[in-house]
């Protein structure tokens, strides 16, 4: 693993929503309840916008090719700085995940995990999450490029040390503090792919 310190238009109801062309996200796209996006369909690739996946009151995912942008979220209804998530929110989170691998089977992409707002975290809760991804590890292995981790807590560095002993990833993984340098990482490892015609391994 590689750590590296560096410093809307809302559309109808039955479209996704797309997102300002911005390196920084915005961790709050919308209000309004929105049914969740699991299909990546080629409308969405061609987008050059983020898309707006899954929208809850902790946890926001986009989408723009080849990125997938999984966020803690600080709402109105969790103040708090840093979120700590119950047992219910970490099982919406990997029902949400499972379906995606599901739809999108063919999908390369690369995964944007942002914690900086995530605080402490039940140990049964990780292993929970580690028992999910590798139940997925083949489909990661398969279609994802790289996982990039934004962090910017020493907390969460413990947490996600603890973390990787449960879940012994396979694919690369670089930290990094800004989603800048998380796209640039994943954008090499997909370089990689394309000149060479298979994924890196770590």
């Amino acid at each position: 693993m590689e750590f590296e310190e560096t410093t809307t238009d809302i559309l109808p109801e039955t479209d996704p929503i797309l997102l300002p062309e911005t390196d920084i996200l915005p961790e709050t796209c919308t209000t309004r309840i929105q049914e969740p996006i699991y299909n990546i369909s080629h409308t969405i690739r061609d987008t050059k916008a983020w898309v707006n996946l899954y929208n809850l009151k902790y946890l926001i995912i986009h989408y723009k090719n080849p990125y997938l942008y999984i966020a803690v979220n600080v709402s109105n209804d969790n103040t708090d700085a840093l979120y700590k998530p119950d047992q219910s929110k970490i099982q919406a989170t990997i029902d949400y995940l499972g379906e995606f691998y599901n739809q999108n089977e063919d999908l390369m992409f690369g995964s944007i995990y942002n914690l900086s707002n995530l605080g402490s975290i039940e140990i049964k809760h990780m292993h929970m999450f580690a028992t999910f991804m590798k139940s997925i590890a083949a489909k990661t292995d398969r279609q994802v490029y790289a996982i990039s981790i934004i962090i910017k807590s020493s907390i969460v560095i413990s947490l996600l040390n603890t973390f990787l002993v449960l879940y012994n990833n396979s694919r690369p993984i670089k930290i990094v503090n800004n989603i800048k340098d998380a796209k640039l990482f994943i954008k090499k490892e997909m370089i990689y792919y394309n000149t060479n015609g298979k994924l890196n391994s770590i």
